[in-house]
């Protein structure tokens, strides 16, 4: 909020708060793009330099709902596609997931392994369903899990050669 009184009456507290507000311009001008600097060059609160951009970034509650929606739409469905590499399934899967945790859905290891699990194909299944019942998969890292999955996959492009 500005500060409206004359200059000549303004106090420490006054002289404090305008200069927070100043760093916390610059600190968000020299943090966009020329473009997006050009939308925000008018504001003099940090405030509204923040509400303004949190609007366009983040989105009104009804897009992010919207969004949150076909993002788990597409996570619920999601598998492994016809010649994929496990790295490349995991990466597109690491990109849905971020997206959704931007958006405030997070999801647990066990959650997360399981779907990963439940995302191949049936030449897959000897594999995913060894994984479940041998090792925790609950509490499984997902590096390790990475691993473990990698190893099978060389081991099935062996047998195709």
């Amino acid at each position: 909020m500005p500060i409206i009184k004359p200059k000549a009456e303004w106090t420490n507290e006054d002289l404090a708060i305008i200069e927070l507000n100043t760093k916390a311009c610059y600190t968000l001008a020299y943090a966009f793009s020329i473009n997006e600097y050009n939308k925000i060059c008018r504001l003099k609160m940090a405030k509204e330099i923040w509400d303004s951009r949190s609007i366009n970034y983040e989105g009104i509650k009804d897009v992010q709902l919207r969004k949150v929606i076909t993002l788990t739409r597409h996570y619920e469905s999601y598998h492994m596609e016809e010649g994929e590499f496990v790295d490349d399934m995991l990466g597109r899967l690491q990109g849905l997931l971020n997206k959704l945790e931007a958006l405030g859905q997070n999801f647990t290891k066990a959650q997360i392994n399981l779907q990963i699990l439940n995302s191949f194909p049936r030449v897959w299944e000897h594999k995913t369903t060894t994984i479940q019942e041998a090792r925790n998969f609950k509490t499984l890292a997902l590096d390790k899990l990475l691993g473990i999955l990698r190893v099978h996959e060389v081991h099935l492009q062996n047998m195709d050669h």
